[in-house]
C-alpha cells in the first residue's frame, strides 16, 4: 500500500537527512542567544552570560557551561544510536530506469502551498521584519553606509566559511574513508560547535 511504501521505502532514504537537521536544530537551539535574549527568556546560554558579565565568581558560569556541554552530548549520543546501523550506500550499478513522476491530483494545490508558505517562511518573513524596520524611520538610515558594511561583512565572511571548510574536510574524509569508534569521536566533537553560545 501507499502507507507500507512509505514506511519502508521513503522515509529510510529520508531518515539520514532528518536526523542530521534534527541534530543541526537541536544543539544550534541549545546555544542560541541572540533570539533568546530578544525574547527574555532565561536559558543556558543567557546564565552563562549572566554570570561572566554581572558576578566576580565564575564558577556557577563554568558548570552552566559544563551542563549545557553535557545536553550537547546527549543529543550527539541519541543520534549517533538512532543513524548507526544505516546503509547509505551501495555496491553495483544499480538501474538507470528513469523514475516515473506520480500525479497528484486534487494535492497539488496543497503541495504548491506547502512549498509557498516554507518559502514565505524562510524568506519572506525576514524581508518582511527588515522592511518594517525601514519604513519606521527611512531618514533615520544610512544609505551611503549600507554598500561598504555589505562589503566589510562579505571581506569577514568569506575567508572564515574558507579556513572553516579547510579545517572541516579532512575530518570528513577521515570519517567517510576510515570508519572507527575513534573517528566517528572526532566527527562527533566538530558539532559541539553548535552547541557552544557565542559570547562576546
Amino acid at each position: 500500500t501507499g502507507w507500507e511504501t512509505f514506511r519502508h521505502v521513503t522515509l529510510p532514504h529520508l531518515r539520514p537527512a532528518l536526523l542530521s537537521s534534527w541534530l543541526v536544530v537541536s544543539l544550534y537551539a541549545l546555544g542560541d542567544y541572540g533570539a533568546i535574549a530578544l525574547m527574555r527568556f532565561d536559558v543556558f546560554s543567557s546564565a552563562i552570560y549572566s554570570q561572566y558579565a554581572n558576578s566576580f565568581e565564575v564558577y556557577y558560569a563554568a558548570w552552566l557551561s559544563l551542563m549545557l556541554l553535557a545536553l550537547a552530548g546527549a543529543v550527539l549520543a541519541a543520534e549517533t544510536l538512532m543513524s548507526r546501523r544505516q546503509g547509505l550506500t551501495r555496491a553495483g550499478t544499480g538501474s538507470g530506469r528513469r523514475a516515473r513522476p506520480v500525479p497528484l491530483g486534487r494535492w497539488r494545490v496543497a503541495a504548491w502551498g506547502y512549498v509557498a508558505l516554507v518559502q514565505f517562511a524562510s524568506l519572506g518573513v525576514p524581508v518582511l521584519v527588515l522592511a518594517f524596520w525601514l519604513t519606521r524611520d527611512p531618514a533615520g538610515v544610512d544609505w551611503a553606509g549600507v554598500l561598504p558594511a555589505m562589503l566589510r561583512t562579505i571581506g569577514a565572511a568569506a575567508p572564515t566559511a574558507a579556513v572553516a571548510v579547510l579545517v572541516a574536510l579532512p575530518v570528513a574524509l577521515v570519517a567517510v574513508r576510515h570508519p572507527s569508534r575513534l573517528t566517528l569521536t572526532l566527527d562527533r566533537l566538530v558539532y559541539f560547535g553548535y552547541a557552544v553560545p557565542p559570547l562576546p
